[in-house]
């Protein structure tokens, strides 16, 4: 390298005695779209062919063609039949996890906002109980959404599980949405695989 430029963010490489090549620096800005909003309105995207495809907070599905950025297909309403409203994307801790608020994801997993005061479950520390068992925890709504089309968007499962509220605790999924990795504090590992499916979904630890 023989030059980078601050202005342009671009470097400069003599590949050779008479040639001198020049290229930007590679970057995640996010390319917006005729009419888009800012990536925090929208909870999961994936592109199919020639579209873009994004479901907002809103719950409404928007495609946009890539090559011309615009709107490619009519957006379609999709709230009352997700019924997302009073779900937010699922955080952990909001300042250092952004697993699924960082990435355009295809998949995405949202947690209900609504409390019940009688989920919350507090457990006396006992040398008899696990250290998952001893500590606070409410059972929580989720969903696991995925775009299938540019109409369509697919609640892999909708289903109940325990939040520790305050401390560490990653959820991942298999890219089929069949298994879950949960990761807790302390370097602990839980493994679910997904019996049932839609309402009617449970996770069952291996």
């Amino acid at each position: 390298m023989i030059d980078f430029s601050k202005n342009n963010q671009r470097f400069v490489f003599q590949s050779s005695f008479d040639k001198i090549e020049v290229m930007p620096v590679l970057h995640r800005n996010s390319v917006y779209f005729m009419g888009m909003g800012e990536r925090e309105d929208y909870l999961c995207t994936k592109v199919i062919d020639d579209n873009f495809i994004a479901l907002d907070k809103h719950g409404i599905l928007t495609s946009w063609s890539i090559f011309t950025g615009k709107v490619s297909a009519e957006p379609v309403n999709l709230n009352e039949e997700l019924e997302i409203s009073g779900f937010e994307i699922y955080s952990h801790n909001k300042q250092t996890d952004k697993v699924f608020n960082r990435e355009w994801c295809s998949k995405i997993l949202l947690m209900s906002t609504k409390k019940n005061a009688g989920d919350k479950k507090v457990i006396r520390a006992s040398k008899f109980l696990s250290y998952n068992d001893s500590i606070e925890k409410e059972d929580a709504d989720f969903k696991l959404l995925e775009i299938v089309n540019q109409r369509e968007v697919k609640i892999i499962a909708s289903f109940k599980h325990p939040y520790y509220k305050g401390r560490k605790q990653f959820l991942h999924f298999s890219e089929k949405g069949d298994f879950m990795l949960e990761i807790l504090d302390y370097n602990r590992f839980n493994v679910y695989q997904l019996k049932g499916h839609d309402t009617e979904a449970n996770w069952q630890l291996q």
